[in-house]
């Protein structure tokens, strides 16, 4: 769950419901959602094996994008049919994020695409700077829009679309995806490196966790009330309070990564699957009140 695509802090996420929420996992949207910690099975139409991560929305609709496969949610039947777009469509949803305004594609220096929603056309973005935005490493503290990959490091200028160099303090090497929120606070977590940021200097403090140390932030989500660290058997619940990570107990499904959980704005799902395996396994789930 990075922030800028995750995030209740009035911008951009990727689970959210204004599409400063809904995009890349944020609380807006999830606060709507059931709470609870029993997953039940799901059953989807027009597509049954796909992946959370390459979920997102245009705050209108939910889509699924790998590559040649283009799908869009029909909520009320639960179908996904095939969606086309026009002058790009080998778009990946992990990539995709949106700066409030506009919704961007952006996956290295040769993909840069903003959407034009009401005729489904993506058209070429030309940014300055910096070009090799990936969408998957941007990220907002609710004010501004920031590009962070190991060292390089940007803040983006919108009105004139320039990515110019960022100094941060305390921790200058990261990467966006690693980036979420509580609601109140931005933290950076990947194993040892545990931060969390002061907006108004731009610094980044070491944070002390209780309970379990070793989070990484991509595999954080929330169901509106909570915060849960999930990453296969190491399933986390978050006292705000005392920053203290308590053992989670789920039903129905026990095993599963944070970063394949999304919302369609009414509930929380769990889509992995898994080609790797003989034969493929999908896990399809949806949350539901106890």
């Amino acid at each position: 769950m990075n922030i800028a695509l995750n995030s209740d802090i009035s911008a951009v996420d990727f689970n959210g419901t204004d599409i400063a929420a809904v995009e890349f996992n944020g609380v807006e949207v999830w606060r709507k959602a059931p709470q609870g910690g029993v997953w039940a099975a799901k059953t989807w139409t027009g597509l049954t094996d796909f992946t959370g991560g390459n979920v997102w929305t245009d705050e209108d609709n939910i889509y699924y994008s790998q590559g040649s496969t283009q799908k869009v949610l029909n909520k009320s039947t639960s179908t996904w049919s095939n969606k086309t777009w026009t002058g790009y469509s080998n778009i990946f949803g992990s990539q995709i994020w949106t700066d409030e305004d506009n919704i961007y594609y952006s996956n290295g220096a040769n993909q840069q695409y903003v959407l034009n929603k009401s005729t489904s056309t993506w058209t070429t973005k030309t940014w300055t700077g910096y070009t090799s935005i990936s969408g998957g490493s941007v990220w907002t503290d609710g004010t501004n829009i920031y590009y962070s990959f190991d060292t390089t490091q940007k803040v983006l200028n919108k009105s004139t679309s320039t990515w110019s160099d960022k100094t941060w303090t305390g921790l200058t090497d990261f990467r966006g995806s690693r980036i979420w929120t509580d609601g109140d606070n931005i933290y950076y977590s990947y194993g040892s490196a545990q931060y969390v940021l002061d907006k108004s200097t731009s610094t980044w403090t070491a944070k002390t966790w209780t309970g379990y140390t070793n989070i990484s932030g991509e595999h954080t989500w929330t169901d509106g009330d909570n915060i849960y660290y999930s990453n296969n058997l190491a399933q986390k619940v978050l006292d705000k309070s005392t920053s203290t990570w308590s053992d989670k107990t789920w039903t129905g499904l026990t095993k599963f990564r944070g970063s394949n959980v999304w919302t369609d704005g009414d509930n929380i799902y769990y889509s992995y699957y898994n080609s790797a395996t003989t034969p493929a396994t999908s896990d399809q789930y949806v949350l539901v009140k106890p």
